[in-house]
């Protein structure tokens, strides 16, 4: 019982990549464009590239720290929402 209560805390904390793939592509950008996004809105001093988006959408690695302020504030959701499924 404690390990599947754990496992399921486990996912809620986990990013969702997909859906971070899924507004990406609703919004009508690409991986590069999202990247230079971020740039833009100064959640990076350089530009984000197709490559680095690649791995977070594919699940490789998380957006940490300002990366998930400023995804949040591109597609106009909250940091929680890639965590929790909601907007």
């Amino acid at each position: 019982m404690e390990f599947e209560a754990r496992t399921r805390m486990e996912k809620q904390l986990a990013f969702n990549a997909d859906r971070l793939r899924r507004l990406r592509e609703g919004a009508g950008m690409d991986q590069a464009e999202l990247g230079a996004r971020l740039l833009l809105i100064g959640a990076s001093k350089q530009s984000v590239s197709r490559q680095r988006v690649s791995l977070w959408e594919t699940g490789v690695c998380d957006p940490q720290g300002r990366m998930l302020v400023g995804l949040a504030r591109i597609f106009g959701t909250t940091v929680e929402s890639f965590f929790d499924g909601t907007d």
